[in-house]
């Protein structure tokens, strides 16, 4: 399902670090969260040529922002509906199985995963 979603962030206590992006669906938006941390990473270790994380440090840099929630587009009652961010690392967590399982029966030759 394709919902409009605008992803909510607070990175700081000011005010003024409150920000938004808009995704045409809540998995562009998961995604668009992963990158937000994979931009901080690059920011503290700009030398790196490879950036690898896994859930546990995401959700950690998650539990750092000081506001972070999505309003997702219900088209048949025309309304947003928040959700916080318990809502969102479950969402991650269910993407991050799904690239998994995506990457793992698109493997032709089990030999060649080794």
């Amino acid at each position: 399902m394709f919902s409009h979603t605008i992803l909510l962030v607070q990175l700081g206590t000011s005010p003024n670090s409150r920000t938004y992006s808009d995704y045409n669906s809540v998995q562009e938006c998961m995604n668009g969260i992963c990158m937000i941390y994979e931009s901080h990473l690059k920011k503290l270790k700009p030398r790196s040529l490879y950036l690898t994380y896994d859930i546990t440090e995401l959700f950690e840099f998650l539990d750092q922002i000081t506001d972070l929630s999505c309003l997702v587009y219900q088209p048949d009652a025309m309304i947003y509906i928040p959700f916080n961010k318990e809502w969102i690392k479950e969402k991650l967590t269910i993407s991050s199985v799904q690239v998994i399982h995506s990457d793992l029966t698109n493997i032709q030759d089990p030999q060649n995963f080794l």
